[in-house]
């Protein structure tokens, strides 16, 4: 659609799995007349969504979070974009050791299954992982991973068949108005105005849309953290990753090396 909407019920700002989950969402509650603004093409408009490592592991820290990754789970699978592959967690020192038998436990509680393994066992599942630096590793066989872009496509466009969704890709938003109640009054693009009493900013963290948060987040004194995400791939064949931990209370990650096979 060429023409802008002079309107919405409301503003989706970012054409990424949150940003189409959530027009999905509104479409089924009944709501019409929501426009999607990106600033990049469909169907993957670049952000951090084409970038993740898609990898659902359904224990968490809480039974909250536990419950919502179990119903994101469902939903995908209902779309058909998750494969379950099982998943592993290692050990190195005891007091890890420790915490993955709590967490098998949590997993028992809440209905997971899960167990722990011994290295012999772990190296049976990974093996090209070298067993003799860890100390053993607990098995989550419900593990997966989903194609997060065909999901948000999928979600987008089951929003646009109810006739809800509006979507403007290649577009920037310029900046947010406000009436003079301190109310959001509209979103500014680079294609046009569009007034509106509600907007939900959906960009991701990469780069290419920090500029866009800078300009939308100071107008309402929000602070948006961002954290970033270096994945790297490991060209195959490789041989016994090691895990190598760094530093305690230092902002550098735990990282995994791979030796070239003999």
């Amino acid at each position: 659609m060429n023409d802008i909407p002079g309107r919405a019920s409301a503003v989706i700002i970012g054409a990424g799995i949150v940003g189409n989950s959530l027009a999905f969402h509104l479409a089924r509650l009944g709501w019409t007349q929501i426009v999607m603004v990106d600033k990049g093409p469909m169907p993957n408009p670049g952000g951090s969504t084409g970038h993740a490592s898609n990898f659902i592991f359904p224990i968490e820290y809480s039974k909250m979070m536990m419950e919502l990754t179990r119903d994101s789970t469902e939903q995908y699978s209902e779309l058909g974009v998750f494969t379950q592959s099982g998943g592993i967690e290692v050990a190195r020192t005891p007091e890890r050791m420790t915490e993955l038998r709590r967490r098998c436990t949590a997993a028992k509680a809440w209905g997971i299954p899960a167990r722990l393994v011994t290295p012999a066992e772990v190296s049976k599942l990974v093996p090209y992982l070298d067993e003799s630096v860890i100390l053993g590793g607990a098995h989550f066989p419900t593990v997966g991973v989903v194609d997060s872009l065909r999901a948000g496509t999928l979600m987008r466009e089951q929003a646009q068949q109810l006739d809800a969704l509006t979507v403007l890709a290649g577009t920037e938003v310029l900046g947010i108005d406000k009436a003079a109640d301190g109310r959001l009054s509209g979103v500014r693009t680079s294609r046009g105005d569009i007034a509106t009493d509600v907007a939900a900013i959906c960009c991701g963290v990469v780069p290419a849309i920090d500029a866009s948060r800078k300009r939308i987040s100071p107008r309402f004194s929000v602070r948006a953290p961002q954290i970033r995400l270096k994945v790297v791939l490991l060209p195959a064949p490789f041989g016994p990753i090691r895990p190598t931990i760094s530093p305690a209370r230092t902002s550098k990650p735990t990282s995994f090396t791979a030796t070239s096979p003999p």
